[in-house]
């Protein structure tokens, strides 16, 4: 009965590790992933911020942080805007550039321009 109960738990625990990341190693992958983006040339810094604009992680000064939170901010309330305004009840997908018509005519131009 011991040696059941054992594999039964080891069981339990493999599951566990394998459907839900554990709090470390989600740590561990968002610093790596942050590692991997400050490596890039011309990056100068990182901020995480909520969609309302709260920082919930920056490498830049305090000023330059809630200087650009601003901004992204301003600039993502803006984007949600457009997005709504384009959608605004219409269900067509025009403004998709990867709509059918939009895809004939590209073939349209790039057949025109083979054929000189």
């Amino acid at each position: 009965i011991q040696s059941t109960h054992t594999q039964h738990q080891r069981r339990e625990t493999e599951k566990m590790s394998t459907t839900a990341p554990s709090t470390a190693a989600t740590a561990i992958e968002v610093e790596e992933t942050l590692a991997r983006i400050r490596s890039h040339k011309g990056v100068e810094g990182i901020l995480i911020m909520t969609k309302e604009g709260a920082i919930i992680h920056s490498s830049l000064s305090e000023e330059q942080s809630k200087t650009h939170a601003v901004l992204v901010s301003s600039l993502t309330q803006k984007a949600s805007a457009l997005i709504v305004a384009l959608d605004d009840g219409d269900d067509s997908p025009s403004h998709d550039p990867n709509h059918e018509s939009n895809e004939k005519e590209g073939e349209g131009c790039a057949s025109s321009s083979s054929n000189t």
